[in-house]
């Protein structure tokens, strides 16, 4: 079995100033004009030898856009949105607004205390890789056995996390060393359900924006 790990192209979300005010955690984030141009690319781009047998995808809006204009190419294979597959929870709204500068604070804190809940609402890091690796192992447990190219769309916490699960390692990994996730990047692991190993064939691999014409 093949992972192909992606995360969704440039949302509107991944570009704001440190100063932007936010009101609230925003999932319904719709792609940038760059990134419909990025997901574009990954269609056009995406190596025919690893034609995707099922494609899973967060329900965030930026993930489920990115998807469909991957899956204007591949129209015939399983679509399934599973939401353990979502960047972390947050709350409906922030009372006062916070700056994108603070959220981004808040995201270190998380880092450095995986256990807690930063702010009342604000999913903590350990509860997120829980729900990551529960849906790993239903996906092994699905298919099992079978030579199989399975394409999930998520975030760049969900691939830092399914990574460290990949490799047996905890999340206080993360304090010493990070996994670049761009956006439409592709991360490859290869899963022998028999003896239950995995094989990190590539990360971040962003050769499909490379080309041009």
């Amino acid at each position: 079995m093949r992972l192909i790990i992606i995360r969704h192209a440039q949302a509107h979300c991944n570009i704001l100033e440190d100063d932007a005010l936010m009101d609230a955690y925003d999932p319904h984030c719709e792609l940038t004009e760059a990134g419909i141009g990025q997901a574009v690319k990954l269609r056009d781009e995406y190596p025919g030898s690893l034609a995707p047998s099922v494609i899973y995808s967060s329900p965030l809006k930026r993930a489920r856009e990115t998807a469909a204009i991957f899956r204007e190419r591949f129209p015939s294979a399983p679509f399934i949105e599973d939401d353990r597959l979502s960047e972390l929870k947050a709350p409906e709204s922030f009372v006062p607004p916070i700056t994108q500068g603070q959220w981004d604070v808040y995201l270190e804190q998380r880092i450095r205390s995986p256990h807690l809940e930063i702010v009342k609402g604000l999913e903590s890091l350990d509860v997120q890789r829980e729900r990551i690796e529960e849906f790993y192992k239903d996906l092994f447990g699905t298919y099992a056995g079978e030579t199989c190219n399975i394409v999930i769309f998520t975030h760049a916490f969900s691939i830092q996390l399914s990574i460290l699960f990949f490799l047996g390692l905890g999340n206080e990994q993360l304090l010493q060393w990070q996994i670049k996730a761009s956006n439409t990047a592709m991360h490859i692991i290869h899963y022998d359900s028999m003896s239950g190993s995995f094989l990190l064939e590539s990360l971040n691999n962003r050769s499909h924006l490379q080309t041009t014409g």
